[in-house]
């Protein structure tokens, strides 16, 4: 029976007869089968036919407006497809019509993290998983998404969750593993990462994790071992080879030509097949205003970016245009304040390798710094690309990058004796001081008196370095210095120490030497104030070895406390070297550990000499060139000139020609 012109249209559009099939009297069309018509795109999109896929769920919406699955699918195609505002609107009407369907809420979770809105993806995986309580998928997003937004404690509890859910998921392990090591639980994290690699023994991402967690507690060889594993399974796996080098730092059996093997072997390995530029368009005049781009991941509250300030601060920027390429995942008040001193600031965090050296590139700079080396976070091999005509190595690593395309590297002559030359790839450029400028923080608390004048005489000696550096052999010479000095105490500070398991482990580590635990103070992390007030003490510094202080031993002198050091041949060892010989102390600094232990032993019975020097030091210091940053800034542009003026030479010789003349 033929409807009436104001009845529903049979073909199921949702209007009237008169306006759909039976308009102009024309004949009814065939009724259409939606559920066959969904089928038939879902079929295409299964099958990767997503153009036809797009049509159907198209034609099922003009049937339908508000179908869910049309909705949603359509939306997954679109971000698939990178069109990222319209998923959001489509999942969004999906939801709308379906407001409970876990799965949606998950989707639109991805789209949102992709557009950068963290905070609304985590609110839609939050739902998901609220929706769907046994939803892995929602809570692992949720996780990760948590840790962008800085909610350690939230992102565990969202791990643990997908752990309980699904016990034999070596990821959920892993990811669970890096948010405790984060949040100084190192125990914990080390025996969830081990759970990982039980769970999947090529899992390349959790040995390397697994190694960083063993390396904050200061097993450096067990964590050597884990990065060699995960370099087996994933040979191209440049990070964790990264690490590996940085940790071999830590060894004191590794030679310095066997570092520079292994260094040369990460370019062989991750740079080789990497396309350099074979020439570069910036004009080639000597005297010109210049383009310096600076690299790095750390410019935060960090050892890079606490000494990189003051030179920012005090560049010549009617000379030099300063680029800063920030690749920085949760900026803070230095990420703020370098910002603001910045001629240029790009943040790079989402953009990869090629893409950065394509920036940079288009950006037009003239010298390019890297800040990184091998520490984490480093953009080597934008570098490998020669997105510049000059690159340079300078602050954030202590060491060669191995690089071909590394062209110079930025040392004093303290730090890297011109027999250390040859471990480098780089042609080394000395500053006249030293590589480091410290900016002490304007909320450092005043030197304390003398700890010991309390103490009845009693020497505290201490170290906040990093635990990772305190190694057996570490923990052999300290001892010695305590039982070269009685009624001595070690005080030892870093934020694993907050960990039992940690604290345990170094108090075997000294009774196996006949170290008491009664002389030994082990403390976790503090506010960054807290522990520069707790220098107040320390009576004495001893700097760990090979891995000697940097920011650390400056900030130990700042605060009155001389550092005793073991200066080897290697540039990592002589850091404290360094800044001991421009505050006029390098007595202080041992070649071997008979002497060290001598040296150490020595100041400590001076009590004189050591209030003298708790008074002085910072005055010193302050006076010093390690404090001094326009001195810096001239001496550092100074060799960027020269090396702009040799490759002007070497670009356009005729003009090199003429304007010598």
């Amino acid at each position: 029976m033929k409807p009436g012109r104001n009845d529903p249209c049979p073909c199921g559009s949702g209007k009237k007869y008169k306006q759909c099939c039976g308009r102009d009297g024309a004949p009814h069309a065939a009724p259409v089968n939606l559920p066959q018509l969904l089928q038939s795109a879902i079929a295409a999109h299964q099958s990767g036919q997503l153009l036809q896929a797009e049509a159907l769920y198209r034609q099922v919406l003009q049937i339908d407006a508000n179908n869910f699955n049309a909705l949603h699918l359509l939306g997954l195609i679109a971000t698939d497809s990178g069109r990222l505002d319209a998923a959001v609107d489509l999942i969004g009407r999906a939801i709308a019509a379906k407001p409970n369907a876990a799965p949606a809420h998950h989707n639109l979770g991805i789209a949102l993290k992709e557009l950068g809105r963290v905070q609304d993806a985590a609110d839609s995986f939050q739902r998901a998983a609220k929706l769907q309580p046994d939803f892995i998928e929602a809570q692992m997003h949720l996780g990760g998404v948590l840790v962008e937004l800085g909610r350690l404690e939230e992102a565990a509890a969202s791990f643990r969750r997908a752990v309980a859910i699904a016990p034999d998921l070596a990821g959920a392990y892993n990811n669970l593993g890096i948010v405790c090591r984060t949040l100084g639980r190192v125990d914990e994290a080390i025996a969830y990462l081990q759970r990982a690699v039980a769970l999947q023994p090529d899992y390349a991402e959790a040995f390397n994790n697994l190694g960083n967690a063993l390396d904050a507690v200061g097993r450096s060889q067990d964590a050597i071992a884990c990065y060699r594993r995960a370099l087996e399974i994933e040979p191209g796996y440049a990070r964790a080879h990264s690490n590996l080098l940085f940790t071999l730092n830590y060894d004191e059996s590794c030679s310095g030509e066997a570092l520079f093997a292994e260094h040369r072997n990460w370019a062989r390995q991750h740079a080789a097949g990497l396309a350099a530029a074979a020439s570069h368009d910036n004009t080639p005049d000597p005297t010109r205003r210049l383009r310096i781009g600076y690299v790095s991941a750390d410019f935060k509250y960090h050892t890079v970016g606490c000494f990189f300030e003051p030179v920012l601060a005090a560049h010549d920027q009617t000379q030099y245009e300063i680029c800063c390429y920030a690749s920085v995942a949760q900026p803070d008040q230095v990420t703020a304040r370098l910002q603001a001193k910045a001629s240029v600031w790009r943040n790079i965090a989402a953009l990869d390798d090629a893409a950065l050296a394509n920036l940079i590139r288009e950006d037009g700079i003239d010298i390019l710094v890297d800040l990184s080396g091998h520490t984490g976070g480093n953009r080597l091999p934008a570098f490998a690309r020669k997105p510049a005509p000059i690159q340079v190595g300078w602050l954030g690593y202590f060491n060669t990058t191995g690089l071909d395309a590394m062209d110079y590297a930025i040392w004093d002559a303290a730090s890297l004796p011109p027999e250390a030359e040859r471990w480098f790839t780089e042609k080394i450029v000395r500053l006249p001081d030293s590589r480091f400028c410290y900016l002490p923080p304007a909320y450092a608390p005043p030197v304390a008196p003398l700890p010991a004048l309390k103490r009845g005489g009693a020497i505290t000696f201490g170290s906040f370095n990093n635990i990772a550096k305190v190694s057996p052999a570490v923990v052999s010479l300290w001892s010695k210095v305590l039982h070269a000095v009685p009624r001595s105490r070690l005080l030892l500070k870093w934020k694993s120490l907050g960990d039992d398991s940690v604290r345990q482990r170094y108090l075997q580590l000294f009774a196996a030497h006949g170290i008491d635990a009664d002389r030994l103070e082990l403390r976790g992390e503090t506010p960054h104030q807290q522990m520069l007030a707790e220098y107040g003490d320390v009576d004495i510094a001893l700097d760990p070895f090979p891995y000697s202080g940097g920011l650390t031993s400056c900030e130990a002198l700042w605060m009155g406390v001389p550092v005793v050091t073991l200066a080897g041949p290697r540039p990592v060892s002589r850091q404290t070297l360094g800044y001991l010989t421009l505050v006029n102390l390098a007595e202080l600094a041992a070649t071997t550990t008979e002497q060290y232990v001598r040296l150490a032993a020595d100041l400590a019975r001076d009590i004189d000499r050591l209030a003298d020097l708790r008074s002085g030091l910072r005055d010193t210091m302050a006076a010093s060139p390690l404090c001094d940053g326009p001195r810096f800034a001239r001496n550092l542009e100074q060799r960027y000139r020269a090396m702009w003026e040799e490759w002007c030479s070497k670009t356009n010789p005729a003009a090199d020609e003429t304007r010598t003349q």
